[in-house]
Protein backbone atom coordinates (compact mmCIF):
# COMPACT_ATOMS: atom_id res chain seq x y z
CA UNK A 1 0.00 0.00 0.00
CA UNK A 2 1.17 3.49 -0.89
CA UNK A 3 1.45 5.88 1.94
CA UNK A 4 0.45 9.51 1.80
CA UNK A 5 4.04 10.70 1.93
CA UNK A 6 4.88 8.52 -1.04
CA UNK A 7 1.99 10.03 -3.00
CA UNK A 8 3.16 13.51 -2.17
CA UNK A 9 6.66 12.56 -3.27
CA UNK A 10 5.36 11.08 -6.52
CA UNK A 11 3.28 14.18 -7.23
CA UNK A 12 6.25 16.41 -6.49
CA UNK A 13 8.48 14.35 -8.78
CA UNK A 14 5.84 14.40 -11.50
CA UNK A 15 5.49 18.21 -11.20
CA UNK A 16 9.24 18.61 -11.27
CA UNK A 17 9.53 16.43 -14.39
CA UNK A 18 6.73 18.33 -16.01
CA UNK A 19 8.42 21.65 -15.27
CA UNK A 20 11.75 20.32 -16.59
CA UNK A 21 10.11 19.14 -19.81
CA UNK A 22 8.54 22.56 -20.25
CA UNK A 23 11.86 24.28 -19.51
CA UNK A 24 13.69 22.00 -21.98
CA UNK A 25 11.09 22.78 -24.62
CA UNK A 26 11.43 26.53 -24.04
CA UNK A 27 15.22 26.38 -24.11
CA UNK A 28 15.18 24.29 -27.30
CA UNK A 29 12.93 26.87 -28.92
CA UNK A 30 15.23 29.66 -27.76
CA UNK A 31 18.27 27.83 -29.18
CA UNK A 32 16.53 27.46 -32.54
CA UNK A 33 15.64 31.14 -32.58
CA UNK A 34 19.21 32.12 -31.72
CA UNK A 35 20.60 29.79 -34.40
CA UNK A 36 18.30 31.39 -36.99
CA UNK A 37 19.40 34.86 -35.87
CA UNK A 38 23.04 33.87 -36.05
CA UNK A 39 22.58 32.40 -39.51
CA UNK A 40 20.79 35.56 -40.69
CA UNK A 41 23.52 37.81 -39.24
CA UNK A 42 26.19 35.65 -40.87
CA UNK A 43 24.51 36.00 -44.29
CA UNK A 44 24.18 39.77 -43.81
CA UNK A 45 27.83 40.02 -42.80
CA UNK A 46 28.98 38.06 -45.86
CA UNK A 47 26.81 40.18 -48.15
CA UNK A 48 28.14 43.40 -46.63
CA UNK A 49 31.70 42.08 -46.81
CA UNK A 50 31.31 41.32 -50.53
CA UNK A 51 29.88 44.79 -51.13
CA UNK A 52 32.74 46.47 -49.28
CA UNK A 53 35.37 44.38 -51.10
CA UNK A 54 33.84 45.24 -54.48
CA UNK A 55 33.69 48.93 -53.55
CA UNK A 56 37.30 48.85 -52.40
CA UNK A 57 38.39 47.20 -55.66
CA UNK A 58 36.51 49.80 -57.68
CA UNK A 59 38.06 52.64 -55.69
CA UNK A 60 41.48 51.04 -56.01
CA UNK A 61 41.16 50.80 -59.80
CA UNK A 62 39.99 54.42 -59.98
CA UNK A 63 42.95 55.46 -57.83
CA UNK A 64 45.35 53.56 -60.13
CA UNK A 65 43.91 55.34 -63.17
CA UNK A 66 44.17 58.71 -61.42
CA UNK A 67 47.75 57.89 -60.40
CA UNK A 68 48.67 57.07 -64.00
CA UNK A 69 47.14 60.36 -65.19
CA UNK A 70 48.98 62.34 -62.52
CA UNK A 71 52.24 60.57 -63.34
CA UNK A 72 51.77 61.55 -66.99
CA UNK A 73 51.15 65.16 -65.96
CA UNK A 74 54.30 65.10 -63.82
CA UNK A 75 56.32 63.73 -66.74
CA UNK A 76 54.99 66.44 -69.06
CA UNK A 77 55.66 69.18 -66.50
CA UNK A 78 59.18 67.83 -65.90
CA UNK A 79 59.93 67.94 -69.63
CA UNK A 80 58.47 71.44 -69.84
CA UNK A 81 60.56 72.59 -66.87
CA UNK A 82 63.73 71.13 -68.40
CA UNK A 83 62.97 72.97 -71.63
CA UNK A 84 62.43 76.23 -69.72
CA UNK A 85 65.73 75.67 -67.88
CA UNK A 86 67.53 75.13 -71.19
CA UNK A 87 65.98 78.30 -72.63
CA UNK A 88 66.88 80.27 -69.50
CA UNK A 89 70.47 79.05 -69.73
CA UNK A 90 70.62 80.04 -73.39
CA UNK A 91 69.25 83.50 -72.56
CA UNK A 92 71.75 83.88 -69.72
CA UNK A 93 74.61 82.78 -71.96
CA UNK A 94 73.51 85.23 -74.66
CA UNK A 95 73.21 88.00 -72.06
CA UNK A 96 76.71 87.25 -70.82
CA UNK A 97 78.05 87.39 -74.39
CA UNK A 98 76.19 90.66 -75.01
CA UNK A 99 77.53 92.17 -71.77
CA UNK A 100 81.05 91.09 -72.72
CA UNK A 101 80.59 92.64 -76.18
CA UNK A 102 79.35 95.93 -74.66
CA UNK A 103 82.19 96.01 -72.14
CA UNK A 104 84.76 95.32 -74.86
CA UNK A 105 83.11 97.94 -77.09
CA UNK A 106 83.09 100.46 -74.26
CA UNK A 107 86.74 99.77 -73.55
CA UNK A 108 87.58 100.17 -77.24
CA UNK A 109 85.67 103.47 -77.43
CA UNK A 110 87.49 104.72 -74.33
CA UNK A 111 90.81 103.73 -75.84
CA UNK A 112 89.93 105.52 -79.09
CA UNK A 113 88.81 108.62 -77.16
CA UNK A 114 92.04 108.62 -75.18
CA UNK A 115 94.03 108.09 -78.36
CA UNK A 116 92.27 110.97 -80.12
CA UNK A 117 92.86 113.42 -77.28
Amino acid sequence: MIKCSQVVLLVTIHCSISMNVTLISQLTEKIQTLEKSLSHMSREFNTEKKTIVMQARTENEAAKIELAKLQRVIDLKTREMNKVKRLAKNILDQRTELERFFLESLEQVRNEINANQ
